[in-house]
């Protein structure tokens, strides 16, 4: 039997993929995480009720490109498993796909070939529009650690609110509002959004934080 080279199959893998310009990288990635999306969401155990496969595309649309609008309720139409699954995109859409791309690509670079990881890096640098200066490498550490920390402490907060007020699964609720805030994506699971917290100053305060925080942007961030 022939051996295969594994090394060598890998670098011709590598060389293929980041052969692409960044542009049309930063292009075939979202697809790819739309349809990943898509198909997680059309599994039995991932919806509590009939979801057309329309409805199905216009939700991992909407949570990848973190758009807000629904033609389904994440809250009582989807199990946990498609809770998560909306959650992972809307944090994947919110923080940019090539950045959790190139954080591994750095955590890996020794196994990385240098042309890899240099084009994984123009790729994220095209995706948040660097300037010439701007080091990639060091500003996607910065983006996961703040990001990390700021939807922690919101989750922690909110945590606090939910439990005293009653809600169910207070604690995954938190985590869901504090991840869909900062990224600006607008996904509830409560059917009524937050009306029922109308009024009230902390959750307003909160959710609002996590929304400037996300919505003024890493560079601004990570360079105050």
């Amino acid at each position: 039997m022939r051996k295969i080279n594994l090394n060598s199959a890998n670098k011709k893998i590598n060389n293929s993929v980041f052969s692409k310009s960044p542009t049309v990288l930063l292009v075939y990635g979202y697809l790819f995480f739309l349809v990943i999306a898509f198909l997680l969401l059309n599994l039995p155990f991932a919806k509590t009720a009939q979801i057309d496969w329309l409805d199905t595309l216009f939700m991992a649309t909407s949570a990848v490109s973190t758009t807000g609008l629904i033609t389904a309720q994440p809250g009582s139409d989807y199990s946990f498993f498609g809770q998560l699954v909306t959650l992972l995109i809307i944090q994947i859409g919110g923080i940019g796909y090539m950045t959790f791309g190139s954080f591994i690509l750095i955590a890996l670079k020794a196994k990385m070939s240098k042309d890899s990881l240099k084009k994984g890096l123009q790729v994220n640098k095209r995706e948040f529009a660097f300037p010439k200066e701007f080091k990639p490498s060091e500003f996607v550490k910065k983006v996961i650690l703040f990001t990390l920390i700021v939807e922690f402490t919101g989750a922690l907060f909110l945590s606090y609110i939910f439990i005293q007020s009653g809600e169910n699964m207070p604690i995954w609720s938190a985590i869901f509002h504090s991840v869909s805030a900062f990224c600006t994506a607008g996904f509830s699971l409560m059917t009524n959004s937050f009306q029922y917290y109308r009024g009230d100053l902390a959750v307003n305060a909160i959710i609002s934080t996590l929304s400037l925080l996300g919505v003024i942007g890493f560079i601004v961030m990570v360079d105050y």
